[in-house]
Formats: structure tokens, sequence, C-alpha cells
């Protein structure tokens, strides 16, 4: 990631508590984490058998669960802000509404095709692999859905780690990096080449291991609302499960401006990969300075800008300090 040591700021302030705030803080993190996943399981698996196909109801249910969990965060964020002035346009708005409802589903769904394509390929070439899935389909449905967040996150962190560390990969990560506030939208600010690569990376080992579609579908919806509650601008209290998922309170510190302190935190959902690779920071507190590029402070803003910025990134990095 290549930065300049972010200069010094004044925390931000306080927002005012109450016992709703409190509420809220506590019960936040655990809600969004696990109640669509365990919900998502409920309509996919109401038999406890992930063989079966889902039915078009229950993949509708699924959808409504994804949409009702964004508006949730985003009313939440009005309700009880990490931070006040992240509630506000940064000039970003429209850039991330752009990258929300066009880039993101696109990529994603794209990236799936990919891996789908190769491993039919494969299976066409070596038609006894198809007979080798190694996915554990005997085990209770919840724990199939662990080991897919496992399996993926190690696809996750490597190419978000090489996104830091690549200079090549950075242009295009620094996309992601550009924000100036984090909130629950700015989840799928991302350059498309940096998604697909992500995505793909997450997604092919798990067809390549024969995960079943009601455990994949399940697994979409639980790490497309983590994306989300990640980035969300809600004040939550997610300490007990810091040494288990890449919380909210983990994830501001990956977007600091000051490199030493933002490459870190490359997990998306679990934090297992920062732990055993040894890139988790988390110094014991909330995040106090501003977030973003701390050499880039005036990183292109606008859509179009963005897509272009990794093609000309010697005028950019010019441009942008």
């Amino acid at each position: 990631m290549t930065s300049a040591e972010a200069a010094p700021s004044s925390p931000p302030p306080a927002v005012p508590r109450g016992p709703l705030h409190t509420l809220v803080r506590h019960l936040v993190f655990p809600l969004f984490t696990f109640g669509p996943a365990a919900a998502a399981l409920a309509l996919l698996v109401p038999g406890g058998d992930v063989r079966a196909a889902p039915t078009q109801l229950a993949l509708l249910g699924c959808a409504a669960l994804i949409v009702g969990s964004y508006v949730a965060l985003a009313s939440l964020e009005r309700l009880a802000p990490h931070r006040a002035s992240w509630n506000t346009d940064h000039d970003d708005l429209r850039t991330d509404v752009a990258y929300f409802v066009f880039v993101g589903p696109a990529t994603a769904a794209l990236a799936a095709v990919l891996a789908t394509g190769l491993v039919d390929a494969v299976h066409r070439v070596w038609p006894e692999a198809s007979a080798l899935s190694l996915w554990p389909v005997a085990a209770p449905a919840p724990l199939q859905l662990l080991f897919a967040c496992v399996v993926a996150e190690l696809g996750h962190y490597a190419v978000h780690r090489l996104g830091h560390e690549w200079p090549l990969l950075w242009r295009l990560h620094a996309i992601h990096h550009s924000a100036g506030r984090l909130y629950w939208l700015n989840a799928t600010r991302f350059h498309p080449l940096d998604l697909l690569l992500i995505a793909f990376a997450q997604v092919l080992p798990l067809h390549l291991l024969g995960i079943p579609t009601s455990v994949y579908v399940a697994y979409v919806v639980a790490s497309s609302v983590y994306g989300q509650l990640q980035h969300c601008n809600v004040e939550l209290d997610a300490r007990a499960y810091g040494l288990v998922f890449a919380t909210p309170e983990q994830h501001r510190w990956h977007h600091a401006r000051d490199p030493r302190e933002g490459d870190s935190n490359y997990g998306a959902i679990l934090i297992l990969w920062d732990v055993l690779l040894r890139t988790r920071f988390w110094p014991g507190r909330p995040i106090e300075s501003e977030v973003g590029i701390g050499a880039m402070p005036r990183f292109p803003t606008g859509l179009w800008a963005q897509l272009r910025a990794p093609f000309r990134w010697a005028d950019v990095e010019r441009e942008s300090r």
C-alpha cells in the first residue's frame, strides 16, 4: 500500500448515547452475522439435506434477506452512527451507488460463471474428477457453511494482501481505499478487475471441492450481508468476536491512512488467516484518525475517473497529491 504517514487528527465528536444505542451497540454484530446465515439455511435446507436443489421460493427469500439487511443497516447508521460526519455525502454517494447497482453484482456474477465454467471444463477433460468431491456433504449444514467461509477466506486473503503489496494490483485496489468515510454502501467500491480477482479466488476453491448449491447460496447471503456490516457506520461493540471474525472495528484500521496500520486485517468475514499469518492489527482502541489514502488525498471521486485510474497511474498520483 503506497501511502504517507497520516497527519495527526483530533478525535471525532462524540455521538449521543442512550439505552437504545447501548442495545444496538451489543446486538447489531451478532444479529447481522448469524441471523442472515441461519435464516438462509432454514430456507434452503429445511430438511437438513444440502443435496436437494433450492426452490425458487427459497432463492427469493434469500434475496429478500440481503435487501432487508441492507435497509436495516442503512437505517441503523442514522439511528446510532459511529461517526456522525460519515453520514454526510463526501462527494462519493453517487459513485458508490453506481458501484453498488452496476459494478458489484455484475462482477460477482461473472466471477461465479468463470469459476463454474472452469470446473465444468476440468470435468469434461477429466470425467473422473466429478466423482472425487471432497466436500463434507454429510456434515451438518451450519458446519458446511463455516467450512465454506474458511476455504473462501484463504483465496480472499491471498488476493487482498497482494493488492496491498504488489504495485500493479495496488493500482486497482486503491479505488476501494480512496473512500474518505466508511458506511455500508462503500463496501462494493471496487474496481471491477480487482473485484473479479478477489471474487474468483473466493469461489473457485468452493466449486472445485464440490460445494452443494444450497450451501453456496447460503454463503453468498452471509458474505453479502457481512461485507456491508464490516463497512457500516454503526456504533457497535464486537470486541468479543475479534479473534474469530474480521469485525468492523478491526476493518476500520484496515482503511487507516498510515500503511503501517492499514496493511493488515485482510479478512472478509473471518480473521483466521490474519491471525495465522500475523497480519492482524488491533491496538485495543477504535480508530480516531481519518481514513483513505494518505499520500493521495485528492484521488478521483467520479466513477469513470476511478475506472480509468489504474491505466493512467502516473498522472493520478501527481494529480492526487
